[in-house]
């Protein structure tokens, strides 16, 4: 392990790598270029792991409080951008947002600061 790095930090790294896997998505179940649901993974999948990076360097709260409310945008989307259904695509939306606030709230739990919505904390 990296000097500074920690393993409470665990979750944050996971939701990183689920935000990369959301970008990524669309290609693998072979999703049209340009449909709503591939440009809602792109854009969804970026904000994700820009939030886990923002948090990860510097453990803000309100990083993971927006990560929560992404992730339940990706449980909600399969139903409000159904251009193409396709059923494995939404559950793996789904399946990736359930798993990242579980994630999240873990964290939350680990470090009860981070409930503190819009305060800077220093983890591990």
């Amino acid at each position: 392990m990296a000097t500074g790095t920690s393993p409470k930090r665990w979750q944050d790294q996971l939701v990183l790598i689920l935000g990369i896997w959301i970008i990524i998505s669309p290609f693998a179940f072979a999703y049209p270029y340009g449909a709503g649901g591939a440009i809602n993974a792109y854009c969804s999948g970026a904000l994700m792991v820009i939030l886990a990076a923002v948090s990860l360097a510097g453990t803000f709260s309100w990083a993971v409080g927006i990560n929560v409310l992404l992730n339940i945008w990706l449980i909600v989307c399969p139903w409000v951008v159904n251009d193409i259904p396709d059923t494995s695509f939404d559950a793996n939306e789904i399946a990736v947002g359930i798993v990242s606030i579980i994630l999240l709230a873990w964290e939350v739990q680990a470090h009860p600061e981070l409930a503190k919505f819009g305060t800077r904390t220093r983890i591990g």
